[in-house]
């Protein structure tokens, strides 16, 4: 979201989670060292991060737009999609799925789902809550338990089955380690024995993998929209939220009765809202790698420009000046009318540029300016990016 200079952060302006993966053993190991009570891990202090740091997803969507439709998540395609359709008697049997279903988790994966992937008309499903759950952990451990609370954090086997609550807690690390796959894949009706392919044999389609669920708290119908342009969808109380017209919400809302969702319009109030989204923590980092990296492009350019100037207009004030001061870029010009421009940046980077220049009457470039290169640049930036794809 947009924050203003002239104040401090406050917790408004973060997302909390709880960052973990598990082994290949089926093994999960949390962090205890500052564990503020016996709640087991959520009363460990949550990993925070920046909401302004996350890209803005597209290139037009603004917080100021008066309406916000995303493809394929207006009020009557919510309704179509697959994650609203109504739940089967087998799919109710199954304990563990029904408290994802009714926390509302199941929904904000799938309709999370469908904003961020690229082609929602066929990358789209609902998720196989099942498949998570076999993925989670089959062992909590914990490390740098405090003293006073040891006896809180033991290690704790996990059940894994319809009928079991151990793996409620836990489905966030499931997300972050094997991502999401088809309930058509993998059925929400019983926990599958294996998850290397689909009960039908067919290949595993993954999506969302290392996302994991971030939670506010008091936030104002604008910051709302803010996490809405970047990470799709965003829960608050029963209803998912996925864009919105003029001072009304589109959201996916539940009918209690038929277990479905259905699209509607609910009105944009003042009130505090607090809830949860999906999101991919490592994309806090990418706007800050884009602008370091578009800052060395640009500073390349202006050197690139420098160079051909200073041969073009044989400035011998310029050339001394850059030969002297250009910051570890060496070059080599022969004494021909085809100059052949070289920057060394890195043992790895070389720019050549050829540039052919017209005749400047008898002004030349005297041999004791030609310059060997030297100097290199030691250290150059790298990036990383993510997608829901993945």
């Amino acid at each position: 979201m947009t924050i203003a200079s002239i104040r401090s952060l406050t917790d408004i302006d973060y997302l909390y989670y709880y960052p973990g993966k598990v082994d290949k053993n089926g093994v999960l190991t949390l962090d205890a060292k500052n564990a503020t009570g016996w709640e087991g891990f959520q009363s460990i202090s949550p990993s925070k991060v920046m909401i302004s740091k996350f890209p803005i997803r597209g290139k037009n969507g603004s917080v100021h737009d008066n309406s916000y439709v995303q493809l394929l998540l207006d009020t009557q395609e919510i309704a179509d999609s697959e994650v609203a359709q109504p739940l089967n008697q087998s799919q109710r049997y199954c304990t563990v799925f029904g408290i994802y279903y009714q926390s509302g988790i199941y929904a904000l994966l799938g309709f999370t789902l469908k904003a961020l992937v690229s082609d929602p008309y066929k990358q789209a499903f609902a998720p196989s809550i099942t498949y998570m759950i076999q993925n989670g952990p089959s062992l909590i451990t914990f490390k740098n338990r405090p003293e006073q609370y040891w006896h809180y954090f033991y290690d704790r086997d996990i059940e894994k089955t319809c009928d079991s609550y151990d793996p409620v807690d836990y489905l966030q690390f499931a997300l972050q380690t094997s991502g999401i796959a088809s309930s058509e894949c993998f059925p929400n009706t019983e926990i599958p024995i294996s998850t290397s392919r689909c009960i039908n044999g067919d290949k595993v389609n993954v999506k969302l993998k290392g996302y994991t669920f971030g939670t506010f708290n008091n936030l104002s119908s604008t910051d709302v929209k803010e996490l809405i342009i970047r990470f799709g969808a965003v829960q608050t109380g029963g209803v998912v939220l996925v864009g919105w017209k003029d001072t009304k919400w589109i959201a996916a809302d539940r009918d209690w009765d038929e277990n479905k969702y259905f699209g509607t319009e609910l009105e944009l109030d003042a009130s505090a809202y607090g809830g949860r989204v999906v999101f991919y923590p490592s994309l806090a980092n990418v706007a800050v790698i884009v602008g370091i990296v578009c800052g060395v492009v640009a500073a390349l350019i202006i050197i690139i420009l420098v160079i051909i100037y200073c041969y073009c207009t044989r400035c011998m004030v310029c050339y001394y000046i850059y030969i002297e001061y250009a910051v570890n870029v060496a070059i080599v010009a022969p004494a021909s009318e085809k100059k052949v421009v070289t920057m060394t940046l890195n043992p790895s980077i070389r720019i050549t540029l050829q540039v052919i220049f017209l005749k400047a009457g008898n002004k030349s470039i005297p041999s004791s300016y030609e310059v060997q290169p030297s100097q290199q640049l030691t250290q150059y930036p790298s990036s990383y990016a993510a997608s829901a794809d993945e």
